[in-house]
């Protein structure tokens, strides 16, 4: 078991509805961001379990979302996690 405290999302917001435009020229992008532990140099980012890429602490990484609902998680370097639901709507 590690020591610490598990990353924290601050994005995507817990209870936001974000929104997909349909006519839009670009796909919609969700920052991921999170604090961590001053032991972690390195976040690991999922969506459903898929992996997305990596981030420094409190730096963004951005998410093209596909409309649905999401499960996102972050794992840091000694294996504590955190997650949060999303959903991403059609407009």
């Amino acid at each position: 078991q590690s020591r610490g405290r598990p990353p924290a999302i601050l994005s995507p917001h817990a209870d936001v509805s974000y929104v997909s435009r349909a006519l839009a020229s670009r796909p919609t992008r969700i920052a991921l961001r999170a604090s961590a532990d001053s032991d972690v140099r390195k976040l690991f980012w999922f969506v459903n379990g898929d992996f997305l890429g990596e981030s420094p602490p409190r730096s963004d990484f951005f998410w093209k979302a596909n409309v649905g609902t999401h499960l996102v998680r972050v794992v840091d370097e000694l294996g504590r996690s955190a997650q949060r639901r999303i959903k991403v709507t059609l407009e």
